[in-house]
């Protein structure tokens, strides 16, 4: 069992690095204007404005497609002239994410949108 948890650091490591991703990116644009969110990350997937005259534009965020590695570690005995290999296989497998949708909510600011709050789901992959 010990020899699993040191199999799989590295790939633990690696998931607990897309944490917090989504937000280091989307609240610099606090109080920024729309034009700059348009320069950095382009024309948004969906965008309409609110009953209460706000504009909300969202854009996809990450996804991918993520292969895990296989590490195979064995034993070789030998008894007499023969050899035997006993292997152990762990880890392997591809993680697929669509990634998520990062919404950004603006209000008018004499002729200019401002992001006054932005919004993503509060999970990995996204």
């Amino acid at each position: 069992m010990y020899r699993l948890v040191i199999k799989f650091t590295p790939f633990l490591v690696v998931m607990l690095s897309f944490f917090g991703c989504v937000s280091s990116a989307v609240k610099p644009y606090i109080g920024r204007s729309y034009t700059d969110i348009q320069i950095d990350w382009g024309k948004p997937v969906n965008e309409f404005e609110t009953s209460e005259g706000n504009r909300v534009v969202q854009y996809r965020w990450g996804g991918g497609t993520y292969a895990i590695p296989t590490t195979t570690s064995g034993t070789v005995t030998t008894i007499g002239s023969s050899s035997f290999i006993k292997t152990e296989t762990f880890g392997g497998g591809v993680i697929h994410s669509d990634g998520c949708l990062v919404t950004f909510i603006m209000e008018k600011k004499q002729n200019d949108w401002v992001v006054k709050e932005a919004r993503w789901p509060q999970r990995a992959f996204c």
